[in-house]
């Protein structure tokens, strides 16, 4: 079980997605897995997320139709097997390596 799940909705992302990604994976804390919900995009960001998901077993991809980031979240937390979940949009970074 991972002590973190940071759950990531992702609708049109790909010019934001390498830098959030790499944020995320960057965090001091071991046991953490991202979860990915592709909503219906219709960009890139599907593959620039299979791609990042290639390189390291910690991000898990999920993907939907586009139905919202609300029901993408939803999707993530029915998946999510951490302890404590975060939530940080595929525009978004986190700032530092201990958030």
């Amino acid at each position: 079980m991972s002590k973190v799940s940071i759950i990531m909705p992702v609708f049109n992302g790909a010019d934001f997605l390498v830098s959030s990604l790499q944020s995320a994976l960057k965090q001091d804390i071991s046991e953490l897995e991202l979860i990915c919900v592709n909503d219906g995009s219709t960009d890139n960001s599907l593959e620039v997320l299979t791609e990042h998901q290639k390189k390291d077993s910690r991000i898990v991809v999920l993907s939907q139709e586009n139905k919202g980031s609300g029901a993408a979240r939803n999707l993530a937390l029915s998946r999510a097997k951490g302890e404590f979940i975060t939530f940080l949009d595929a525009d978004d970074w986190y700032p530092d390596t201990n958030v």
